[in-house]
């Protein structure tokens, strides 16, 4: 797991995974959830 935090547009950004993404699913204002159609251990 990696976070980074992005002072100038105020983001943080959560990456679980390798995978590239292959969608997006917005969970409330300004919160936005990359997704995969599967997933890497």
């Amino acid at each position: 797991m990696r976070v980074h935090y992005d002072a100038e547009v105020d983001a943080i950004y959560i990456k679980l995974g390798n995978q590239k993404p292959d969608g997006v699913v917005e969970i409330s204002e300004g919160v936005n959830l990359d997704t995969t159609s599967g997933y890497d251990i």
